[in-house]
């Protein structure tokens, strides 16, 4: 049985140091010892033009949202496995939804633009005082199916949410009861993780913590993630996309480890991080951390002692005090306690769910396991108090879902709120020109309101956007509107050549 988490349990001293202060939220999200700690997760409650602390709001668990997510990342999974490109799309594309023909009349007062053809102009004229222009050129281009003299039509797409990218920081236990993981993790780790987060056009750095080499507990990751399946020489490290810390993660260290490899006090094997895996993050990435160790926690880091007894409590003592060193080694990459830029997912010995789901984090912390391994007290409240997933080591001989299932959550959490990619531009209108855009937002209830560009956050009004690089952010106001409506809907509009 699982040790409920109802009452509270009040600390006399607070944790080595201060944690911020969440104020009141429901029991099934709350940390014991006062407080709720989460990770700095993309919510439409954030908004752009703020970098201060926003307080999030607390949703309940919504198992169809979740089975949605996860099986698309499973489709993703399945179409990346056939070779064919995959982008998940939101809204809806094609037709005008203005129902306007203003860019394509002809006729009476109207007039028309087409572009094709090779050789000389010619121009002429139709209509009762309306007119018809077609020019003609060696490299002229064709605007919406200019081709052939027909009319440019505005184009319509729906809008992809621009996210961060992500740095996933993967630790295997170098135990032998970690070996089927170990096998795992080198057969999945790209096609079931990686795959399905580029699927999602996530920018993903791998950085495997674990001892590298050829025996059955170490950890070999082959091509094509790393650039060499030489198991006896240094792992094949690919800059900003694949990196691999050597260093043994024994019998119960895993997480004074990962903190003792950070700035390298506990040395990389092969000497390529002498400054610690911490030179190879990326500040403006979400670190994901996913954690795999068959035993709990019983290790010194810097003379405390980090022990969860295979217990809650105690566990949860672990999580606040591992959490704390993490955001003071490094919180330009992790955050700070009001604002984390991390998630922990772990898979540790807690009781298997069917078909390998999750525990979400609303869910109670187990010390019982699955025999003989043990719980991970402290890896679970970590999961749980970065609003992340944790899984059993026991749910099954192959951890494919479980990669598929976590990256899909990480895909989730990159999400910036209110901001969308600059989509492909639609059949004439190549190569993508910025200026031509505008979006479209439609409510659940009430008109279409056109959204129009502007230079710059300061610039905002109420009905506008304005461009991040190659990024659309909503001005607060629409922000604002989009947050209350989750019916509306967003598209972006592809205008004809005046």
């Amino acid at each position: 049985m699982p040790e409920r988490s109802g009452d509270r349990v009040m600390l006399s001293q607070p944790p080595r140091r201060a944690y911020h202060d969440e104020g009141t939220v429901p029991p099934c999200l709350r940390w014991e010892a006062r407080l709720l700690w989460r990770a700095r997760r993309p919510s439409r409650d954030l908004r752009p033009q703020s970098s201060q602390f926003v307080r999030l709001p607390v949703r309940p668990y919504n198992e169809t949202m979740h089975l949605r997510l996860f099986f698309t990342a499973i489709a993703a999974t399945a179409l990346i496995a056939c070779g064919t490109n995959v982008l998940v799309k939101q809204g809806s594309a094609g037709s005008d939804p203005t129902s306007s023909s203003s860019s394509t009349t002809s006729g009476t007062g109207g007039s028309t633009t087409s572009t094709s053809g090779t050789g000389g102009s010619t121009t002429s004229t139709s209509g009762t005082g309306g007119s018809t222009t077609s020019t003609s050129g060696t490299g002229g281009s064709a605007a919406a199916g200019g081709a052939g003299g027909e009319s440019c039509t505005d184009a319509f797409v729906g809008v992809e949410p621009a996210r961060l990218p992500v740095d996933a920081i993967v630790s295997v236990a170098n135990t032998s009861q970690m070996a089927l993981a170990h096998t795992s993790v080198e057969q999945y780790l790209h096609s079931s993780f990686v795959s399905v987060l580029e699927a999602f056009a996530v920018d993903v750095q791998i950085i495997v913590v674990s001892a590298h080499g050829a025996s059955f507990v170490e950890l070999c990751i082959p091509p094509p993630l790393s650039s060499s399946a030489n198991c006896n020489g240094p792992p094949g490290n690919i800059p900003g996309k694949f990196r691999h810390y050597s260093a043994m993660l024994s019998w119960s260290s895993t997480l004074c480890k990962l903190l003792d490899t950070l700035h390298g006090t506990t040395p990389d094997e092969f000497a390529l991080a002498p400054n610690g895996w911490i030179s190879w993050l990326r500040p403006a990435a979400l670190k994901a951390f996913v954690a795999m160790d068959a035993w709990g926690t019983s290790c010194n880091y810097d003379g405390q002692m980090l022990q969860d007894s295979n217990q809650s409590a105690a566990g949860q003592q672990v999580a606040l005090t591992w959490d704390g060193e993490l955001l003071a080694q490094g919180p330009a990459y992790f955050g700070t306690m009001a604002d984390r830029r991390y998630v922990f997912h772990s898979l540790v010995g807690l009781p298997a769910k069917p078909n390998n789901q999750p525990y979400e984090p609303f869910e109670d912390v187990f010390i019982t396991s699955c025999p003989p391994i043990q719980p991970g007290t402290g890896f679970q409240w970590l999961s749980k108090g970065t609003e992340a997933l944790r899984y059993s080591l026991c749910s099954s001989p192959s951890y494919s879902a479980v990669f598929t299932g976590m990256a899909a959550s990480i895909a989730a959490r990159a999400e910036e709120p209110c901001a969308y990619q600059a989509p492909d531009p639609p059949p004439g209108f190549q190569p993508l020109d910025l200026n031509m855009l505008s979006m479209l937002y439609t409510p659940t209830n009430g008109p279409l309101q056109p959204l129009a560009p502007v230079p710059t956050l300061a610039a905002c009004g109420t009905a506008q956007f304005y461009w991040d690089g190659d990024v659309a952010r909503l001005c607060p106001a629409v922000c604002d509107a989009i947050t209350a409506d989750p019916g509306g809907q967003l598209q972006f509009r592809f205008h004809c050549p005046a």
